[in-house]
């Protein structure tokens, strides 16, 4: 994404160095729980798919999610 501040909530932090994308989320509890979070452009992941044999169809949903369904083609 061009702007990943823009997508993550004010809460979560992107933690650098992890073997997959990853924020910090704050838990209601006061804890904290490392999370996997993958940012993906709609028409980007849409695409991915498509070339794996899937048909998809992705949307934004509001400013920081995406929402969308998936199966396999033919």
């Amino acid at each position: 994404m061009d702007d990943l501040s823009e997508l993550l909530s004010a809460n979560e932090e992107v933690l650098v160095g992890q073997p997959a994308p990853a924020v910090l989320r704050p838990l209601g509890n006061g804890g904290t729980h490392r999370v996997v979070k993958v940012f993906h452009e709609p028409n980007d992941l849409a695409k991915a798919l498509e070339g794996i044999g899937w048909s998809a169809c992705i949307r934004p949903v509001g400013t920081t999610l995406i929402a969308g369904s998936a199966m396999p083609q033919g």
